[in-house]
């Protein structure tokens, strides 16, 4: 497919087919293809697309198929977020908190802009900055208010979030209802789920729960909910069989990486 994909110059195909063959999971000549593939993605961002931009930066960053540039990883982002790619404008935010010490005021400008325009994933971040990093450049009033911005939409981590920061259980288990109703079907979301259920020592924590959105996760191949899926089927097997069950999860997941 990704041979077809490269035929008819789709660039981002061919910079999945020369990792692909770089990595040594199929056979052609994964040099000729990554030059193909960057010289057809930075003819695409000089004529202004977007989403070109953004792909240089993700290529730049990985080294998967040229050496690893953080500079230029970083100049096509911002030219990606300056065209107004959601996406690259996001990176750059999560960019800035990275950076060390973690840059607040970038990644809160940012993200502050993203939930004015009604990103309910920015206005959690926003809550996230303040109540999970103390950063100071976001007010406790502000970031509460952000966080009931997205819990309004349902967002479902959002309902997740402030279900684990309240003390009231009964408010606690209606966003849970609420965040397991409006599951979107995504492993990121059941993963989300997971964890939420697999917390201890509050009143959400629910092992067979954890277990159960582990399993929804893993139904997409993630290695996180492998892992966590096969630690928890370990962690209740009483036979043989359930043993050896929860092992092939545990490989599967040592097999993704």
């Amino acid at each position: 497919l990704l041979e077809m994909a490269s035929a008819r110059q789709d660039f981002e195909a061919l910079a999945d087919h020369a990792a692909l063959i770089k990595a040594k999971r199929a056979k052609g000549d994964g040099d000729a293809l990554a030059a193909r593939a960057i010289a057809g993605m930075t003819a695409e961002a000089d004529g202004g697309k977007a989403s070109a931009m953004s792909d240089l930066a993700k290529i730049y960053d990985q080294g998967l198929i040229v050496p690893r540039d953080a500079e230029a990883a970083t100049m096509w982002r911002r030219r990606a977020a300056d065209a107004g790619h959601y996406g690259a404008t996001v990176d750059l935010a999560r960019e800035a908190l990275d950076a060390s010490p973690p840059d607040f005021e970038t990644a809160f400008a940012i993200y502050r802009r993203l939930a004015e325009a009604g990103s309910a994933d920015a206005a959690l971040k926003i809550a996230e900055m303040r109540f999970e990093h103390d950063a100071e450049v976001v007010t406790a009033k502000e970031a509460g208010l952000w966080l009931d911005r997205a819990v309004a939409v349902e967002h479902v981590k959002a309902l997740l979030f402030k279900a684990q920061n309240t003390d009231d259980g009964k408010l606690a288990a209606a966003l849970l209802a609420k965040a397991e109703a409006g599951w979107d079907g995504s492993a990121n979301q059941a993963l989300a789920l997971a964890d939420a259920f697999d917390t201890p020592g509050w009143v959400g924590f629910r092992p067979d729960k954890a277990l159960a959105w582990y399993a929804r996760a893993a139904a997409d191949g993630g290695m996180r909910a492998f892992s966590k899926l096969g630690a928890h089927k370990l962690a209740m097997a009483t036979t043989p069989e359930q043993v050896e069950a929860a092992l092939a999860d545990v490989q599967r997941a040592a097999d993704l990486g």
